[in-house]
C-alpha cells in the first residue's frame, strides 16, 4: 500500500510467471493438476543458474539468506465462517450442498469454515469433519465413517447408503464380492480400516484369496492383520512358516465345520 510505484513491477513479474508456466500448457483436468504444474515449473525456473548471480540460482541465494530472515508469521486464514444445525440425516447444508458429520451431532449446531477447496467442520472448537468442497447443486458429500453407530443398529441400510457409493473403488469391489449378504461384518471392517489402514486390509484379503476365496471375512482378516509383523520387525523364515501354518489351520477348520467365519482375536 505504501509503495504504489511498485505496482507495475509486480504486475510484470506475474505476467512473466504466467507466460513461462502456462504458454506451453494451458488446459488441465483439475485445479490440483494446474497447481502441480505451476509448482514444478517454478522450481525449474528458480533452480536455473544466472550469470548476474555469479552462476548461482535464485534458490541458492535464498538458501543463504534464510538464516537472516525473520520468523515466518502464522498463515492468514481466509475462510467464510457460518454456524449451521445438523439435520436428522447427520448432514449440514452449505450453498445448497450437503456434507456429513458424525451422527452423534444430530440436532446440534456446528461451525463450518468454507475455503475455496475444502469445508472444515468444528464442534466446540474441535475439528470433527473435513470434506472437499463441491460446486455442484444439491450434491451430497458423505464419509461413511460418520454413520458407523447408526449402521450398527440398522446394517441393512448400508446397501442403499449414499456413503457406500462414495467409497474407494477397492472397497466397493470388496463389498460386492464378499459382503453384499453380510453388511454387519462390513461395518466392522470399516472400523478396522479406521484403526489400521486400507492397505493392510487389502493385503490380508489377498493372502486369504490365495488359500480359499470363501475364507475372506472380517474375523480372518483381523487374524492376519494383528498377527502380521510390522516393517520394523520383518518376517524371518521361522515366522513365515508359522504364519503359513496358521492360515492352513484356519482353512482346515473352515472345511471341517463348514464355517462361514472364524472367531478371531486381537493381540
Amino acid at each position: 500500500v505504501a509503495s504504489g510505484n511498485e505496482k507495475g513491477h509486480v504486475e510484470r513479474g506475474i505476467e512473466f510467471v504466467r507466460r513461462k508456466v502456462f504458454s506451453s500448457k494451458s488446459e488441465f483436468d483439475s485445479v490440483e493438476e494446474a497447481n502441480k504444474h505451476l509448482k514444478e515449473t517454478l522450481d525449474k525456473l528458480n533452480s536455473r543458474e544466472r550469470n548476474w548471480l555469479k552462476n548461482k540460482s535464485p534458490k541458492d541465494i535464498l538458501g543463504k539468506e534464510l538464516d537472516y530472515l525473520l520468523p515466518l508469521k502464522p498463515s492468514y486464514d481466509t475462510a467464510r465462517r457460518i454456524e449451521v444445525r445438523v439435520n436428522k440425516y447427520s448432514v449440514i447444508n452449505i450453498d445448497q450442498n450437503k456434507y456429513s458429520v458424525p451422527d452423534y451431532l444430530v440436532g446440534k449446531f456446528v461451525m463450518a469454515k468454507i475455503y475455496p477447496d475444502t469445508i472444515e467442520i468444528f464442534y466446540k472448537d474441535k475439528l470433527i469433519a473435513s470434506h472437499k468442497r463441491s460446486y455442484l447443486n444439491h450434491n451430497w458429500t458423505v464419509d461413511i465413517n460418520h454413520f458407523i453407530h447408526t449402521l450398527k443398529k440398522k446394517p441393512g441400510a448400508l446397501h442403499s447408503c449414499v456413503g457406500r457409493h462414495q467409497l474407494s473403488p477397492e472397497l466397493q469391489e470388496v463389498y460386492q464380492k464378499y459382503y453384499t449378504n453380510n453388511p454387519k461384518d462390513f461395518i466392522v471392517l470399516l472400523e478396522l480400516i479406521k484403526e489400521k489402514d486400507l492397505e493392510s486390509v487389502l493385503d490380508a484379503i489377498k493372502e486369504l484369496e490365495k488359500i480359499k476365496v470363501e475364507m475372506v471375512n472380517t474375523d480372518n482378516i483381523k487374524n492376519i492383520i494383528f498377527k502380521s509383523p510390522t516393517m520394523d520387525n520383518p518376517l524371518g523364515s521361522e515366522d513365515i512358516s508359522i504364519q503359513k501354518a496358521s492360515l492352513e489351520q484356519i482353512s482346515i477348520l473352515n472345511e471341517m465345520f463348514k464355517l462361514n467365519s472364524v472367531g478371531g482375536y486381537e493381540n
